[in-house]
């Protein structure tokens, strides 16, 4: 209170000067009725004033010594704990700030036979005081003012004039002006601040401490009860500083021994607050705490520093008054450090602050946080899954979250950060006892799942503004949901809705008079979003499932809409049937293993696919082939290939290796006839997706040809059986998953081949066309592992292959006792066949369709209808039985490559 206009229009007086009592009509009609001392306090018995005070924090009240310790017993007065602390100007009337006692402290320095020395006191309050300012201390000597300069005095006790003295209690705060007359040390250090009531009309009778300056306006002197009341000099801002606790004054009536006189000429004492400073700091019940940096539990005394260094778990205790009295313990914690703190108790505080970015605090279920003042949040996170009471919580930035309940009496103002009901782990709802306020800069943030949404539920009325925002804690189905309630009703509404972009869902704020819901709506159909065949088709499935199925809501989340046709295209399985595509091609491998035999043991020249083997003089003339003859022939081939089938999104990658194995012999001297079998593994992966397989495939097959002078004809037949193992694996919004399958397919074919054989200069050249026919059946299957898995309603497809090419063998130089040759190919092959094509269904839907879903129907790559087809290599006999093979062949045709190495052993016996 600035002391300009303390004189414009002063508070009253305790003793006031005859003149300025004249003029208000009677020193009775003159107090502080405006409470411009507002933190000047009564120590009171029901109402009735025993002692003055100053409110120095919200938890302490600083009086005198001689207040709370009796000169009798040395002790704390045995009544003093029914003392109430009372801040209205009139003590008889009670006010919403007044406090019981919770405990007394008196300066250890002070004895009642030392009086006035060291005569200060400290209250400490049952609940804090949170409405009225508390006074400035002086701190240091240095603040001291002048001799000779004002200072201010209040009160709530006996009144009187210059003249007239023990005009008895009213029980009134009351403040008035003098001058600082005397600054007297004492012996053992510090100071006592001495006043004389001076007569305004003649000023220098008595002037005891012979003052030059003039008596103020509305001067006067404190007395009885006054005790532990203020003295105040006016500082540099104008403000006032309590610069002393009243200890003593008056002087002995020579009438009246047993009474004391207030009159002119009487002095008043004044211990110097600032020669208590340690005392104070250190017995101040309100204490500010930090927290360290790093995580623990709040329990953990060594990780709390107060401003006087020490630890100690925040947690509200009141004192006693005993002896010379013990103060409560009240706190005010800061977490102003990048520290995480678990809530292993049930505390009580005064006041809360997190300040710092990384702080964080989580009240576990389970336990409470008692805040008597205000929660400050402007960084970090709070998590409050057990409960918080405050009386206000005020939130400017970080993050708010939970399940459990906040009662906050005075409300929730929210004017930054993100308030986010909810536990990470699950939705919920933060229930709020009061009323809810957000500012612009306000982010109230929730998430929608299959389950409902997390929800903020206020008891009072909740004011909108800012921000709404939204997102997926799983795959949120078409529906509405209500994110915010209102006991008392909704004012205003969020400037903004933030969410995920979605290719087919639209999200609107929906309001009512009690409660806010999110609705999800359909933008646009699943089938309109495909841009292929495939990609419509799987949309369509998805228009004809339940909207609440988990799988619709996954995809409707889909982010756009090429995010929606990649996704689209995995979900539909059209991978599969491309690879109905690859195990009908691959079937080539068996039947050229069983054809490249049946032509080395005719002693045909050239290509094939490295099997065969011929041997020939220097003139080019055909020797006999190792296995040739009457005699049983045993051969073994090794294979490997590798390449790729490309198709508009259903592409295929595939390596593949394996042998064949077979026994053959000439029957009827025209007729070789044999059996062979083999094994094959090829791996398998979907260009662009996490989709992969494994086929195992064995085959069993008979072959035979004969020739006719340079015509040779070759037959055969053979089926293979595929172990299919496959695995994809998807990642749609919230609804990730890997789906399995294992099946089994059966490719059955017959071929044929003619060739006739060119003998060139030193060379033999062979052209030769060839059929084939191959039936692909089975793969019936049902996938395993989520929402998206498939049931296949089986692969039945058939091919015809058409091949028109020619061979050539050269022969090489080689060391001796060695045969060498080179042999070639090159042929066109068309294919005969459609498309594949699978009949698909979602294998979880509840109702229709192939296997408990809506059929649809997918096509995969095609067979390349025109392909050309290379082959090269070496083959070298060292021994009449003995001949081995290295091979090279390649396929190349529209969005076909593939490359493949083989390597060949005929022995004869």
């Amino acid at each position: 209170m600035g002391c300009a206009s303390l004189a414009a229009a002063p508070a009253g007086a305790i003793y006031l000067n005859d003149v300025d009592a004249e003029a208000v009509g009677g020193v009775q009609n003159w107090y502080d009725s405006e409470n411009q001392f507002s933190n000047v306090v009564a120590v009171s018995i029901d109402g009735l004033s025993h002692c003055s005070g100053t409110l120095i924090n919200s938890r302490t009240v600083l009086t005198a010594g001689h207040c709370a310790l009796s000169d009798v017993t040395g002790v704390v007065l045995s009544w003093f704990d029914e003392v109430e602390v009372r801040f209205s100007p009139d003590s008889t009337q009670p006010t919403a700030n007044d406090r019981a006692l919770s405990g007394v402290a008196v300066n250890p320095a002070y004895a009642p036979a030392g009086y006035p020395y060291n005569d200060v006191a400290l209250i400490s309050l049952a609940r804090p005081v949170s409405e009225v300012a508390p006074v400035t201390l002086a701190t240091s000597p240095d603040q001291l003012p002048g001799i000779g300069e004002l200072v201010w005095v209040a009160g709530y006790g006996e009144i009187g004039t210059g003249t007239q003295s023990n005009l008895g209690y009213d029980d009134r705060r009351r403040a008035v002006t003098n001058t600082l007359g005397e600054i007297e040390p004492l012996p053992d250090g510090g100071y006592l601040l001495n006043l004389q009531f001076r007569d305004p009309l003649n000023p220098d009778d008595p002037n005891y401490f012979n003052l030059d300056a003039p008596v103020p306006a509305w001067q006067g002197i404190t007395a009885a009860g006054d005790s532990g009341g203020p003295l105040f000099m006016v500082g540099s801002d104008g403000g006032l500083i309590q610069i002393g606790v009243t200890s003593t004054g008056g002087i002995l009536d020579p009438d009246n021994p047993d009474q004391y006189v207030y009159t002119y000429g009487t002095f008043a004492t004044y211990g110097a607050v600032a020669d208590h400073a340690d005392w104070l700091a250190a017995a101040n019940p309100l204490r500010t705490t930090t927290a360290a940096a790093g995580a623990f539990a709040w329990s953990e005394a060594a990780r709390w520093t107060d401003t006087l260094g020490r630890h100690e778990t925040p947690d509200n205790a009141d004192g006693a008054f005993a002896g010379y009295g013990t103060l409560g313990r009240y706190y005010e914690v800061v977490l102003a450090q990048p520290s995480q703190i678990r809530l292993d108790m049930s505390p009580t505080l005064d006041r809360l602050t997190v300040a710092h970015a990384g702080a964080g605090l989580d009240i576990a279920a389970g336990y409470r946080l008692d805040v008597l003042l205000d929660t400050v949040f402007a960084g970090g996170g709070l998590h409050i899954d057990g409960a918080l009471t405050t009386a206000r919580l005020l939130q400017a930035g970080g993050v708010v979250s939970g399940t459990g309940t906040l009662d906050a009496a005075g409300g929730y103002v929210h004017t930054g950060g993100t308030l986010a009901p909810g536990a990470s782990g699950a939705l919920g709802t933060l229930t709020l006892t009061g009323d809810y306020a957000a500012d612009a800069a306000a982010r109230l943030d929730v998430r929608l799942g299959a389950a409902g949404a997390d929800r903020l539920a206020v008891s009072g009325t909740a004011s909108l503004d800012g921000t709404l925002a939204y997102r997926l804690f799983d795959p949120a189905p078409f529906g509405s949901y209500t994110v915010l309630t209102a006991g008392e009703g909704i004012k205003g509404a969020f400037a903004t809705l933030e969410g995920p972009a979605s290719a087919f869902a639209a999200v609107s704020a929906v309001p009512a008079p009690h409660e806010l819901r999110l609705v999800v709506t359909q933008s646009r159909s699943f089938t309109s979003g495909g841009l292929t065949a495939n990609q419509r088709a799987l949309g369509a499935a998805l228009d004809a499932l339940d909207p609440a199925a988990p799988l619709v809501a996954s995809a409707a989340w889909l982010p756009s809409l090429s995010a929606a046709r990649e996704a689209f295209d995995g979900l539909s399985g059209q991978s599969y049937a491309s690879l109905e595509t690859l195990l009908l091609q691959d079937t080539r491998f068996a039947r050229a293993a069983a054809l490249d035999r049946l032509r080395a043991a005719s002693g045909a020249g050239g290509g094939g696919s490295g099997t065969q083997v011929a041997s020939f003089a220097d003139d080019g003339t055909r020797l006999a082939d190792a296995a040739s003859g009457t005699g049983t022939a045993l051969w073994l081939q090794g294979f490997g290939a590798f390449g790729r089938l490309d198709s508009a999104g259903a592409g295929l990658s595939r390596d593949v290796g394996g042998f064949y194995a077979g026994l053959d012999r000439l029957f009827f001297d025209t007729w070789r006839i044999g059996a062979f079998g083999g094994y094959s593994h090829s791996a398998l992966g979907a260009g662009g997706f996490a989709d992969s397989w494994g086929v195992d495939t064995y085959t069993l097959g008979l072959y035979g040809g004969r020739r006719w002078g340079p015509l040779a004809l070759s037959l055969g037949g053979a089926y293979g059986w595929n172990e299919v193992s496959a695995s994809r694996s998807l990642a749609l919004p919230g609804l990730p998953q890997t789906l399995t399958a294992d099946f089994s397919t059966g490719a059955a074919q017959f071929f044929g081949e003619i060739g006739y054989e060119i003998a060139l200069a030193g060379a033999r050249l062979e052209p030769f066309a060839g059929l084939a026919y191959v039936a692909l059946e089975g793969g019936r299957f049902r996938e395993t592992g989520g929402a998206a898995a498939l049931a296949m309603s089986g692969m039945d497809a058939e091919a015809s292959f058409g091949t028109l090419g020619a061979r050539l063998s050269l022969p090489l130089a080689a060391p001796a006792g060695v045969r060498l040759r080179m042999d070639a190919s090159a042929a066109w092959q068309h294919v005969w066949g459609g498309t594949p094509t699978l009949g698909v269904a979602f294998a979880g839907a509840p109702s229709g369709g192939l296997a408990g879903g809506p059929a649809f129907v997918v096509t995969g790559a095609p067979l390349a209808q025109d392909t050309a087809l290379l082959e090269t290599g070496l083959v070298a006999q060292a021994r009449t039985d003995l001949q081995l093979g290295l091979r090279y062949t390649g396929q190349f045709g529209d969005g076909l490559r593939d490359n493949g190495f083989q390597a060949s052993l005929r022995l004869r016996f």
